[in-house]
Order: structure tokens, then C-alpha cells, then sequence
């Protein structure tokens, strides 16, 4: 499973156009259906205009997070070189290192009299983290990613690092349902496209064979993810005042999804001859995705050309079935 956690902020600019239409003219009657929204913003807004065209940027700060990616388990079985099963002690893995890195959303948008709506949004995630261990002898480390055969050594030290970008593309069809002046609805279905490239490097220098020197063993991972599927969701705000409310989207998609995978190990035997296995493997499968967003949002106009609008908020994504990554180790036993 793959989930990020967001912390970000988002200026939003939205550039609006007039059309001749206006369906809230200046009448008693109309001006006061016009300020039944007096909080909601952007429907006052529309009693000026028959549609409005909007463009919008976000600013991400993001924590990427990946589960299986531990790279070393301390056995406390034994310290011998071939101790099965493998009791574990302390996981040696990413869990103090998960790095925010920053990203950014950008999108059209358009609304018109009858409150319908539509955007096209595309996101982009950078992602880096890396993790070590300086070994001193402290009992026996277990590494996760080399070949069985070749845990028996005398490890000196080991490294590991995760990297890639994270792209979405998503297009989102919904209608405003305005309770009063103080709460909307937003009911949404579309599309969502993703495209995801992971590369999962692994390095243990050690001693693979008695009196042999220290050799540095390898694991190299690459997987490209790329899906297709449906999502819908829901956005509420609460206009609490004028020109704050807070907001919340909840969004769900399947995707139809496939993973191109790559990995490659370079291992030693004790006779120092260097041991390569190499693995391609395509993957069909089904991944479902899990969005949720809240915060505090704010809106205003100038001169009712540019609608502003000023948001800060947390967002979780959960992306599921991520780790593809094959593991030479299982509980098979050794030997």
C-alpha cells in the first residue's frame, strides 16, 4: 500500500468572462435571490455572468510514503549465518527518513449559470528519500533483498534509497447544490489517469565468504505504473462567514492499471565470483485510490473581474497495491 500524506497551500487565481446572458438582473426579486448567497461567493458571483472560465495553480508540500520497503531485520534467533526462521527484531527501513518534498497541481475549470461545473487538473510529486546503517556487529542483520544463499556474511554497512515522480491527471464533472447561504454540495464523477515510475536502490558492502574482502552487493528495482480509470466524489464547504469557510473533498476512483517491473541483484558467492539475477515481469491488476482533503478557504473579488481565492489545508491519498518490489528472501528456509 502507498499513501501520501499532503500538508499544502494553494493560490488559486480565477479568471473570469462575460457573457451577454445575465439571468439575475437588477429587479427587487432577483436581487434578492442574488443575496440568499450573500456567503456563498461564487454563485453571487454568477448572478453577473451566464458561465465563467477559471484558472488555477497549488502549491504541495508532501510526505510519500511506502510500506515493504525495509531493507534489513535484525535476527534474534541466533547470530549464525543460517538461523531460519527469522525472528525480528528492529526493521531497518525508511521509517525516520520519509522526506516532504514539494509538488504542485494545475488546472482549468468552468462554471456556468445552472451551477455545473467541470475541471481538468494534472499533479506532479517529486519523490526522494534514502536511509542508512553503519554496522558494527551487534548481533546478526538479515538483509531483506539479497539472495538467501548469501545472508551469511559479515556486514559492514548498508544503504538504501527510494526515488521517482508521482503524476495524476483528472477530470472532474459536478454540480453545486447550495443549501441556503451558508453550505454547498458538490457531487462529482470522471476520470482519472496516473502515471508513477519508482526505482528502489538497495547497497550492502560485506564480507561474503571467510577472509574474503568486503564486496558491495546490490539491488536495483525499477517500476513504472501506469492506470486509467473512473473516480467520484463529493466537495462540501461551510461558508461560516463572508469570505472564510471551511471545505472538505472526499474522492474515490478504480483504476484499470500495469506494472512494467525490473530488478537486478548483484550478489557474491565466497569464492568472490559475482552472482547477477535479473527479473522482468509485467503486471495487470486493479488498484483503487482513496483521496480526502479539509481545511479553511477563503474567497474575494476584485472589481467582480478576478475572483481570488486562498486555501490551506491536509490531504491524505491512499493508493493501494503500489509495492510490486520481489523480494529474493521468503521463509522457505536456507540452505
Amino acid at each position: 500500500m502507498k499513501y501520501f500524506l499532503m500538508i499544502f497551500s494553494l493560490i488559486a487565481l480565477q479568471l473570469f468572462s462575460n457573457e451577454s446572458e445575465n439571468f439575475c438582473q437588477n429587479s427587487i426579486s432577483n436581487q434578492t435571490q442574488c443575496e440568499k448567497y450573500a456567503y456563498n461567493y461564487m454563485p453571487k458571483m454568477m448572478c453577473d455572468r451566464s458561465f465563467n472560465l477559471s484558472v488555477f495553480s497549488e502549491f504541495l508540500y508532501i510526505q510519500a510514503v511506502e510500506n515493504g520497503l525495509e531493507y534489513g531485520v535484525l535476527n534474534l534467533a541466533a547470530s549464525g549465518a543460517f538461523a531460519f526462521p527469522v525472528i525480528p527484531g528492529k526493521r531497518i527501513g525508511f521509517s525516520d527518513d520519509w522526506n516532504y518534498k514539494p509538488g504542485i497541481k494545475v488546472g482549468l475549470g468552468y462554471l456556468d449559470k445552472d451551477f455545473w461545473n467541470a475541471e481538468l487538473y494534472w499533479t506532479y510529486v517529486d519523490i526522494d528519500n534514502s536511509s542508512s546503517l553503519s554496522f558494527s556487529g551487534q548481533g546478526f542483520i538479515q538483509p531483506l533483498w539479497t539472495a538467501a544463499n548469501f545472508s551469511g556474511t559479515t556486514q559492514k554497512d548498508m544503504s538504501a534509497k527510494w526515488s521517482g515522480n508521482f503524476n495524476t491527471l483528472d477530470f472532474k464533472i459536478g454540480k453545486n447544490v447550495n443549501f441556503g447561504k451558508y453550505v454547498l454540495f458538490e457531487p462529482n464523477i470522471g476520470l482519472k489517469a496516473a502515471w508513477i515510475d519508482q526505482k528502489y536502490l538497495v547497497r550492502m558492502n560485506a564480507q561474503w565468504g571467510p577472509n574474503d574482502p568486503f564486496l558491495e552487493g546490490s539491488f536495483d528495482g525499477i517500476l513504472d505504473y501506469k492506470a486509467l480509470g473512473i473516480r467520484t466524489g463529493i466537495n462540501t464547504e461551510f461558508h461560516f462567514l463572508k469570505y472564510f469557510y471551511l471545505f472538505g473533498d472526499t474522492k474515490f476512483s478504480i483504476l484499470k492499471a500495469k506494472f512494467d517491473l525490473f530488478q537486478k541483484l548483484i550478489s557474491f558467492s565466497s569464492s568472490e565470483v559475482e552472482q547477477i539475477f535479473e527479473q522482468n515481469q509485467k503486471i495487470r491488476t486493479k488498484t483503487p485510490v482513496f483521496e480526502n482533503i479539509s481545511g479553511i478557504g477563503s474567497d474575494f473579488s476584485l472589481k467582480d473581474i478576478v475572483t481570488i481565492s486562498l486555501k490551506i489545508g491536509y490531504e491524505i491519498q491512499i493508493w493501494f497495491r503500489q509495492n510490486k518490489f520481489v523480494k529474493m528472501l521468503d521463509d522457505a528456509g536456507i540452505g
